[in-house]
Formats: C-alpha cells, structure tokens, sequence
C-alpha cells in the first residue's frame, strides 16, 4: 500500500508539473514596420505597411505619423515595443493618426505572426527556459530526412529585432536572407534563439537585457538540442552575426561545436573596438581628419569613463559637461541596449575565447563594413592558424558591407543605399560546411 501511495504521488507531480508548464504564447502583430520615436518625441511614424494585411486595409500608408495607440501616447521605443507586444492576436487597436496635416482615428485587429514555411522544411516552434526562470522562443527548421541531422546555431546580432524570417524576401536583412538560404538548401537544421524581451520571448524589454543574459539565452537552446534524438550531437556548428561573432567562440569549447563560422565580427576589447569605430562613423560623415582626431580624443575620455570606470553615459556627461557635444546617444543606453550591456561585453576577453577554439572555423568580413575592423579579422585567423595551419578560412568578400549587402563603394554601405544581396555569401558557407 506504501509502494501505491508514493507511485500515485510521483503520477500527480508529473501531471501537476505537466500543468504548470506554460506555452509560450505567439504574440500579435500590426502589418506595418515603425520608426520608433526618437528620443523626446512622443509619435512615431510608419514606415512601410504589409500589402495585403489589415494595417493596409485600414488606411494606414507609409509616412503616417502614429499619435496614440488606444488612447496611449507611447514616448519612446520601449513603451511603443512591450505595449504592442501585449496585444495578442485578434486585439483591437485603435490609432490616432496624423495623415497629409489632418488627425484621423483609425481601428484595425492584430494579427497571427504568421508561422514560417518553407517547401520539404519542417518549421519547429518551441521554447527554453533561462536560467533566471523566464522563456524565450526557439525556431528549429528541420528537413524532410530521416535520422540525426547536422545543425547550424545561428546567433544573431546587437539590435532588438525580431529572429523570425519575413515572409516578404524585399523586407528581409542580408543576415536574414543568408539565413533563409541555409534552412532551405543546406540540408541542416538550423536553430535560432529570440533575444529576451523580443517576440514571443519572456523577460525584460531587449533593451534591459544583460549581455549575459543574452549568452544565457543562447546556451539554452544549445542544451536543449543535445537533448533532441534527431540531431547529430557531434556536427553541431555555430553561426555568429556581429556581436553573435563574439558570443559563437564564447561558447564554442564548452559545448564542443564541429566548427564556427562568423562574420562581421571582433575579437579587441569594446573600449578599442569604439574609438576604432567613431574614428570610421566621424570621417565617412564627412568629418575633416584633424577634426575627427579631435573628436576621437573626447572619445577616448568619454569611453574611459563609460567602459573602463563602468559609468552611465549619463554620469559621465554630468562630470565632463563639455563632453555633451560629441555624444549622440541616450542617457543610460547605446543603440538600443543598456550601458550595462556593454559593460559586460568591455569586461569580457574575446581573445582568450579564440585562443580556446580548436576547430575548423570560417571568417568573413565584408570590405564596405564600416562598422567593424578588418584588423580584428586577420588577427583571429592568425591565432586559429598559428595553433594548425588551416584550421581558419579567412575570405573578404568585395564591396560586402557590415548587413551583408553588396554597394558600389564604402559611402554607400555607410549610408546603407544602392544595395543588393550577393547570393555568391550562403553558398560559400554551405560549400565551407560540405568540407567539413
């Protein structure tokens, strides 16, 4: 009777733990792209509209400026970002809208996210869950073959957008695209991980989530491939975009990746890294040399204090007044992530990461990204290939920028026109990985 009682109380943990376990709900969306508003600003204005969808259908056109969504004034990206993603799908949104100098009021019902699909590619929506408690989205595509399969982690980079793949091919980024290439020609699964805060992801806005969270993020989903009876434990490959370049070797040793492939990555600390990068944004803006030399030595005060003193920018514009006219950012924030964020990455040695790395690894770098060092490139292929020649595979690919777009010149990429995707960049990876 003892032996009953404790076998029906492990049956009713199970179930009762089965209840608890909450489905990360899909999130609803409006079928238009936001500028979001800027700092002091309290409208945004709208982009681009889906075609087709019911943003379009209301009315709603491209350069409408966006004054309140159900009553609410939302005054900067991260109320406009958590409000919109409270609403699930089949919500009503009622928008205020200044269109050609006059207001109207415009209602619409959110939408489905509508779930990725690809021809013979099995879409897998799944969730982790974080250290700190919280779960965030997963997307596995898997092809239609039998047994255990290779997979490509993909880690994205520093900007809070959504992982998820448009389904327009005209909206999609050039990491986005190079994705969409690999879940449909490469033969392997290819996972994603949606940053904290991001899509159906749980946690704090993107734009409060550590840079460690983020890694944790990433380590869970890892975790939970191994755990998958369809996929090959021993060919599992990272795959890391700009500040995902740098997180791909951080975890690489520990969790035994077959191989890494990055690109427009870095490898020198952020402190060097950023003055390397004001100098670049300063002269391509149209600076006059000596004055961005100028510039880059307020700079130089300005991320000592912020980085190396681990100061809010705020913070250290109230103690340097006069380094007010060089910064362009928010108060406690820089490009939509918190000053914390950075902090963290300052703090970490990438170059210890790469001197652990003992696999085949693929580099590329575009030569229009302004955003990056060629520099940093070179100095992680010869830290791989110092250890075994041959180990990296360091290729600079013409008129590439940072996005993966090919310009006709640095100026262009700088200013992100004349663009086009180069397909020549998903087949040098799957030819990479064929080798492999």
């Amino acid at each position: 009777m003892r032996y009953q009682n404790l076998l029906f109380l492990m049956l009713l943990l199970f179930v009762t733990n089965k209840a608890n376990a909450q489905v990360l709900e899909r999130k609803g969306i409006l079928d238009l792209v936001i500028n979001y508003p800027q700092s002091g600003q309290s409208f945004s204005t709208v982009r681009s509209v889906q075609p087709g969808g019911n943003a379009a259908a209301a009315g709603l056109q491209s350069g409408d400026t966006i004054l309140s969504v159900n009553g609410i004034r939302l005054t900067n990206d991260i109320q406009y970002r958590n409000y919109l993603r409270s609403l699930g799908p089949g919500k009503n949104a009622t928008l205020v809208l200044r269109k050609g100098g006059m207001v109207k009021t415009l209602s619409l019902l959110t939408n489905n996210r509508i779930p990725e699909q690809y021809p013979g590619i099995e879409v897998i929506y799944d969730q982790v869950k974080t250290p700190k408690g919280y779960s965030v989205r997963t997307i596995l595509t898997k092809p239609a073959t039998s047994g255990k399969l290779p997979v490509i982690v993909f880690m994205q980079s520093l900007s809070c957008n959504s992982i998820e793949i448009n389904a327009d091919s005209n909206r999609r980024g050039g990491d986005t695209r190079v994705l969409a290439a690999l879940i449909e020609h490469s033969g392997f699964m290819v996972a994603r991980t949606e940053k904290p805060g991001m899509g159906d992801s749980e946690g704090n806005d993107c734009a409060d989530c550590s840079f460690t969270d983020e890694v944790a993020a990433h380590e869970a989903t890892i975790r939970y491939l191994k755990k998958r009876n369809d996929v090959d434990t021993n060919r599992i490959y990272f795959f890391g975009s700009s500040m995902g370049a740098a997180i791909a070797p951080l975890l690489a040793h520990q969790h035994k990746a077959a191989g890494l492939i990055v690109t427009g990555g870095f490898i020198k600390n952020w402190y060097e890294h950023m003055l390397e990068f004001e100098r670049r944004r300063l002269l391509l803006s149209g600076n006059a040399p000596g004055d961005a030399n100028k510039t880059v030595a307020d700079f130089a005060l300005f991320y000592t204090e912020y980085l190396l003193k681990q100061q809010t920018p705020e913070s250290v514009l109230k103690k340097y007044p006069a380094l007010k006219k060089i910064w362009y950012d928010e108060p406690t924030r820089q490009y939509g992530r918190p000053a914390t964020f950075y902090m963290q990455v300052q703090a970490t040695n990438f170059v210890k990461a790469w001197e652990k790395i003992n696999v085949p690894t693929l580099i590329l770098y575009g030569e229009y990204d302004w955003i990056m060092s060629e520099e940093d490139q070179h100095i992680i292929n010869e830290i791989l290939n110092k250890k075994k020649p041959g180990l990296a595979t360091l290729k600079i690919i013409p008129r590439m920028s940072h996005d993966m777009f090919i310009h006709p010149s640095m100026q262009d990429s700088f200013n992100d026109v004349n663009r086009k995707f180069d397909h020549a960049v998903p087949s040098m990876i799957m030819d990479w990985l064929k080798k492999q």
